[in-house]
């Protein structure tokens, strides 16, 4: 398998995880965003409140996808969403 081809693919091990060749990130609409926190709760591995008191997606090179879904259901505004790089 070439390395482009084995990059579109995700690597599963434990949580599912988006890999970098996928190229998706978690993408919080800030605008929308009423600081609840349910993101940091279900996902404090990529949400977090900065110190400004506005919510920031970590600059990871992989990202837990169930838990990231699980923010992205439970947000009460609906301003999480998926987007590719």
């Amino acid at each position: 398998m070439t390395l482009p081809a084995a990059a579109s693919f995700i690597q599963q091990r434990g949580p599912r995880v988006l890999t970098v060749g996928t190229m998706k990130r978690p993408v919080v609409e800030l605008s929308d965003c009423t600081r609840c926190e349910v993101c940091v709760e279900a996902c404090p591995a990529v949400f977090r409140m900065n110190e400004a008191g506005f919510i920031e997606v970590a600059d990871l090179s992989a990202y837990p996808e169930d838990e990231v879904n699980e923010a992205i259901k439970n947000c009460p505004e609906d301003c999480i969403h998926w987007e590719e790089d």
